[in-house]
């Protein structure tokens, strides 16, 4: 934890006077707002300067945040020695395009080496650099099995069919069955159809429950013909529960009859992922009920599960759902259904996430700060501004990105 003595120091202090003023946050501020931002990124700044596990997880806020500071943190932190920081604070600007994070990413590539240097022209291939674009073509040429698997998924996204192509193939002929596991991620991140075509080989080429990365991939190419080849394994043992979700992933309606039975199968499990689903392909009439009865399942797992089901579904049956599960006793359960509210909640649900902040499960109280800094109003902060100085220095960090994610939203009228 951070001392309140030593917290004192930070907010107009000669150390982040320059990082506050390019987050645009004044010292001095009539603003009570943004007096509270000030010193919630000096709490952010002085939790990652106490230790190494602290500074990786703040980087990781960070790269997620909609706070405007924490774009500063990040350009900061990509000219750090260390390559664990420097490199995850680079792929974190690549959501940035602004400026100085075109000028930190440029120094990146231009002055790093190895790893470095392809983390950096990754970022900037993602921010259409047509010189970084040439540069891990020219990577991708030169490897082959050891070629870093997002670049293989950026430049087969981008045009370089041709190229990505062989290596898959040569990818999939590996004897090492990690490669060929990477390359089915690889493969479902390529949106394709020669990348569909690999995926269906690649499934054939495999047995048993090695065949779990190509189903998973599938799921993620999104392909609604894929469906064919995916539910052939929805009884398979081993294969069961990767193969309904992907299912729910690929759009396919013609599905739905299928999933409908297994959402009455006898292993709750079942239920709750065909269940999630039928709610992906849009059959919420039979999805609802089943979903809502599973939210009290006396199986802790089963209750996890649905939690975890309903993060990448965002309508009103899966927020009544989330929102029955975030009320739970149990905080293995709790923690994902609030995960889940953070992007399928609004400010109606304050109030009952505020009231987790009181808890003493700080992965429970780290979630509800992330829901309150997607969409919670002003009046949360009184309630999160506290935890700047809990004892737990993850949970300070979550309390200072919700403070300036809340602070950055505040409208001309608050």
């Amino acid at each position: 934890m951070i001392s309140q003595s030593k917290r004192a120091l930070y907010p107009c202090g000669a150390v982040f006077l320059g990082l506050l003023m390019v987050a645009g946050v004044g010292c001095g501020s009539a603003d009570p707002m943004d007096e509270k931002s000030v010193e919630a990124l000096a709490v952010y700044n002085a939790v990652m300067d106490a230790d190494r596990a602290y500074e990786q997880y703040g980087i990781q806020i960070a790269t997620q945040s909609t706070a405007p500071e924490t774009g500063a943190i990040l350009i900061e932190k990509s000219g750090a020695k260390g390559y664990e920081t420097f490199s995850a604070a680079l792929r974190g600007l690549a959501d940035r395009p602004i400026p100085e994070a075109m000028d930190a990413l440029q120094a990146a590539f231009a002055n790093r080496r190895g790893g470095a240097k392809q983390v950096a022209a990754l970022a900037l291939a993602y921010l259409d650099d047509p010189a970084a674009i040439e540069w891990l073509k020219g990577i991708a040429e030169a490897e082959t099995t050891s070629t870093n698997a997002e670049i293989l998924a950026f430049l087969g996204n981008h045009g370089e069919k041709d190229l990505v192509e062989s290596l898959l193939y040569r990818r999939l002929e590996s004897d090492d069955e990690s490669v060929r596991d990477e390359t089915f991620l690889i493969l479902g991140q390529i949106r394709q159809p020669w990348a569909v075509e690999i995926l269906k080989k690649g499934l054939a080429v495999e047995l048993g429950a090695r065949r779990k990365h190509a189903i998973i991939a599938m799921g993620e190419a999104g392909d609604p013909t894929l469906a064919e080849y995916v539910q052939r394994f929805v009884n398979t043992q081993g294969l069961v529960l990767n193969a309904i979700e992907s299912l729910g992933k690929l759009g396919n309606t013609e599905m739905i009859p299928r999933l409908q039975k297994l959402a009455a199968h006898e292993d709750e499990l079942v239920q709750v992922v065909s269940a999630a689903a039928l709610l992906k392909l849009g059959d919420s009439a039979t999805a609802g009920p089943v979903l809502d009865r599973l939210a009290t399942a006396d199986k802790e797992l089963v209750r996890v599960t649905l939690a975890n089901q309903l993060h990448e579904v965002h309508d009103e049956v899966s927020r009544s759902v989330l929102v029955k599960l975030a009320g739970d006793a149990t905080s293995s359960v709790v923690r994902p259904a609030l995960l889940g509210l953070e992007h399928n909640g609004d400010p109606s649900l304050e109030a009952m996430v505020v009231e987790k902040l009181a808890g003493t499960d700080p992965d429970v109280i780290m979630a509800a700060l992330d829901c309150l800094g997607n969409w919670g109003s002003l009046a949360a902060v009184d309630s999160v501004e506290p935890l700047l100085a809990h004892d737990n220095p993850y949970v300070q960090l979550c309390a200072a990105n919700a403070i300036l994610e809340i602070g950055g939203r505040k409208g001309p009228a608050e």
